[in-house]
C-alpha cells in the first residue's frame, strides 16, 4: 500500500485520518502488492489474435446498457472502464484502473479518486475528473432503477482538478459505497453531450475500454474488436487479458438451439451449469476426436440461488402458511438423482457455499439483531433452525395428507379433488413462468404433485424478450428464477428485499417482500463498516427471507462445466473463483 497520511482535507473541526491507498481491501489486507506485474491467474505472454465467438439467448435492441430500457446487448461491458477492478482469485479487494490512487477519511464522508494521466478514450480524448463526475451524475439522473437507488448514497461528485474528482457521501455509509463508486463505468462527456440517455441507441457508444464495437446485426449478433492502442492494456490488472481481435456474440433462440449451433462449430466456448445436459449433450463426435475440450472446474463461490419465487402481491401466495406447504412438494431429491445425476446440493440459504449463509440455530448477534422485529416474524424463527427441511418421502400417502392438513391451516379444502379456498370456492390454480423449457422433466414432476392435492400449476414458457418484461412489471404468479448475490453483500439488497423495492417496477424484488425486519437490516448492510457486522447482519436477513417462505429454493452445483474448440487456451495458474474468459487466447489453426 501507498503511505497512509494524515490531512486536513476534512471539514471537520478535528481533521480525520485519510487513508492514501493503491488498493481497496474491502476485508484484511490486499493479496497483491503495490508493485505487482499481473494477476496469478493469467498468462502474461498470451498471443494476442483471432476471433472468439460466444452464444447469448434472445435477443437486444440497443447499446446502452445502463439506461434500464430495452434489452442491451452482451459483452457491452468490454467497451468501458472503470475507477478500480477486482481480481478474479480475491473477491474483496480493487486494484487500480482508471484511478492511480484512492483517498479516503476513517469517517468515510468522502471518497477522491486521483486518475491516471495517460487514460484515454477511444477517440484518443483524455478521461478527465470531470467525465467522472459527469458518468456518475448521469447515471444517478437517468440510470436503470438499481443504479438510481445505489447512488443515493453518494451526496455530490465533484471535478477538484483535470485529474481528482471527489464523491461526498451521506453519514454511516460502509465501506461497500466506495466498491460501487469505483465500479461505475465512466463514459465521455463530449460524446454524450446532446444525446437523450434513456433513448434507444442504435450507434456505437464510445469508451476507454480495451474493445469497441465493430459491427451489429440488432437482434442477430454483435462483433467486438480489440482496441490496438488501449491505453490501458499494459496495466498490471490487464496484463494477461483480453487476447482477442476480435469477440462475436451471436444469439439463438433458447438454450436447446444454442446448444445445437455449439456442437455444430458455429460458436467456440460455452458454460455449462445443467448437470443433466452435461451428462447428455457433450459427447458428440469432436469431444471424442478431441476437437472439442471438456472440463469441469471447482465452483469456488454461488452463483446465486435459484429458486421458484412466489409473487406474494398476488393473493393466492399471501399467507406464507400456504407457500410453505406448495414448498413441501418439490422433490428435490427425486430430481437431483434422476435429472442432475447425484451432482448437486440443495440449496438452504440465500447465500450459500458463502459465510454469509444462516446455519442451526441463530446466534445471540443475530437475536440482537431480530428481536427490535419479532411481532413481524414467525416464532419458530427465534428457536429452530432454518426451515428447509423437507420429507425424504415427498408423494407419499402420509407426505400429502401433512401438506392438506397445512392448507386446511390455512383456509384450504380440498373438495371433490380441487383444492379450493373456504371462504370464497375459488380454486387454487396459478402458473409459473419460465424462459426455457431445459426444465421441463423437473417441472413436470413438481406440477404432478401439486395435481395430486388438486392443486393446478400452469406452465407458461416465453422467450427471453417476452420473458424479461413480465418480470420487470412483476406480471406472474410464480417465476422459474435465479437470483446473484455479492460475497460483500450492500447496497443491492434493499433492491431484492426492501418494502420500496416491492413497489418499483425493475427492480429485484420479485417476491413482494414487505416487512420492517428486511426493510431494517437491508439499511444497516448500506452501513456496516466491519465484515464482521455484515456476516452477523446477512445471516439474520437470511433467516427472515428464509422464514418468510418467499421463494422454493432449488439447488446448487460444486462445479462448473466448460466446453471449448481446441484451438483455444486457457491458463491453469492461479486459482480464480471462476474461469476467466478474458484470460483465454487463441493458439494453433482454426477448426475446419
Amino acid at each position: 500500500m501507498l503511505a497512509t497520511k494524515t490531512s486536513t482535507l476534512s471539514a471537520d473541526p478535528t481533521p480525520a485520518h485519510i487513508n492514501t491507498q493503491y488498493s481497496l481491501p474491502l476485508i484484511g489486507k490486499a493479496a497483491y502488492p503495490d508493485d505487482f506485474k499481473h494477476f496469478d491467474y493469467v498468462n502474461p505472454n498470451a498471443p494476442k489474435r483471432g476471433t472468439l465467438t460466444l452464444a447469448e439467448i434472445g435477443t437486444y435492441d440497443t447499446l446502452n446498457q445502463y439506461a434500464g430500457k430495452g434489452q442491451p446487448a452482451g459483452g457491452l461491458y468490454l467497451l468501458y472502464d472503470c475507477l478500480m477492478i477486482r481480481s478474479a482469485d480475491e473477491p474483496y479487494t480493487l486494484y487500480p484502473l482508471l484511478a492511480k490512487s484512492i483517498q479516503y477519511p476513517d469517517n468515510l464522508q468522502w471518497v477522491a479518486f486521483n486518475l491516471d494521466a495517460r487514460a484515454r478514450f477511444h477517440d484518443g480524448k483524455p478521461v478527465t475528473a470531470n467525465d467522472v463526475a459527469f458518468s456518475f451524475n448521469l447515471l444517478k439522473e437517468s440510470g436503470s432503477p438499481f443504479v438510481k437507488s445505489n447512488c443515493a448514497d453518494v451526496l455530490s461528485a465533484k471535478a477538484e482538478s483535470h485529474d481528482r474528482v471527489v464523491f461526498h457521501l451521506k453519514s454511516e455509509r460502509g465501506i461497500k459505497v466506495l466498491a460501487f463508486i469505483a465500479f461505475l463505468p465512466v463514459m465521455p462527456a463530449h460524446f454524450w453531450k446532446g444525446r437523450a440517455f434513456n433513448a434507444a441507441l442504435t450507434s456505437p457508444p464510445m469508451g476507454s475500454g480495451p474493445m469497441k464495437v465493430n459491427k451489429t446485426e440488432f437482434g442477430r449478433s454483435i462483433t467486438y474488436e480489440r482496441v490496438q492502442d488501449y491505453w490501458a492494456k499494459n496495466l498490471p490488472v490487464n496484463k494477461g487479458k483480453y487476447n482477442f481481435d476480435r469477440v462475436r456474440i451471436d444469439y439463438y433462440r433458447d438454450v436447446h438451439a444454442s446448444i445445437e449451433a455449439f456442437r455444430a462449430g458455429l460458436y467456440d466456448f460455452r458454460y455449462e451449469l445443467d448437470a443433466k445436459s452435461w451428462n447428455q449433450n457433450y459427447n458428440f463426435p469432436a469431444v471424442k476426436k478431441g476437437d472439442v475440450i471438456t472440463e469441469s472446474a471447482p465452483l469456488l463461490h454461488t452463483f446465486g440461488t435459484s429458486a421458484f419465487v412466489f409473487n406474494t402481491r398476488k393473493s393466492i401466495f399471501q399467507d406464507p402458511l400456504v407457500r410453505s406447504a406448495l414448498l413441501q412438494l418439490f422433490d428435490f431429491d427425486w430430481v437431483n438423482k434422476y435429472l442432475l445425476y447425484s451432482e448437486c446440493t440443495r440449496t438452504t440459504s440465500f447465500f450459500s457455499k458463502t459465510p454469509l449463509a444462516a446455519t442451526g440455530l441463530p446466534s445471540k448477534y443475530e437475536l440482537a439483531l431480530l428481536e427490535p422485529f419479532r411481532q413481524y416474524l414467525p416464532t419458530e424463527l427465534f428457536s429452530k433452525s432454518l426451515p428447509l427441511t423437507v420429507s425424504a418421502d415427498v408423494g407419499s400417502r402420509k407426505h400429502k395428507q401433512e401438506v392438506v392438513a397445512l392448507l386446511q391451516e390455512a383456509g384450504w379444502e380440498l373438495k371433490d379433488g380441487i383444492m379450493m379456498q373456504k371462504k370464497t370456492g375459488i380454486a387454487m390454480i396459478f402458473s409459473l413462468l419460465q424462459e426455457s423449457a431445459e426444465d421441463e422433466r423437473m417441472v413436470a414432476l413438481f406440477r404432478k404433485n401439486l395435481s395430486e392435492i388438486g392443486i393446478k400449476m400452469n406452465i407458461k414458457t416465453l422467450d427471453t424478450s417476452r420473458f424479461r418484461k413480465r418480470v420487470k412489471t412483476f406480471d406472474f404468479d410464480m417465476v422459474n428464477w435465479r437470483f446473484i448475490h455479492s460475497t460483500f453483500p450492500g447496497l443491492e439488497q434493499a433492491n431484492s428485499w426492501s418494502g420500496d423495492a416491492a413497489e418499483r417496477y425493475g427492480s429485484n424484488n420479485l417476491a413482494g417482500v414487505k416487512n420492517p425486519a428486511a426493510d431494517a437490516l437491508t439499511d444497516q448492510l448500506r452501513r456496516a463498516l466491519d465484515y464482521k457486522d455484515i456476516i452477523n447482519i446477512t445471516k439474520a436477513l437470511d433467516r427472515v427471507l428464509l422464514w418468510g417462505y418467499y421463494v422454493i429454493p432449488k439447488w446448487h452445483s460444486n462445479q462448473i462445466h466448460m466446453a471449448y474448440w481446441k484451438h483455444y487456451r486457457r491458463p491453469k495458474t492461479g486459482e480464480p473463483f471462476y474461469p476467466v474468459i478474458e484470460a483465454m487466447w487463441f493458439e494453433g489453426k482454426p477448426k475446419s
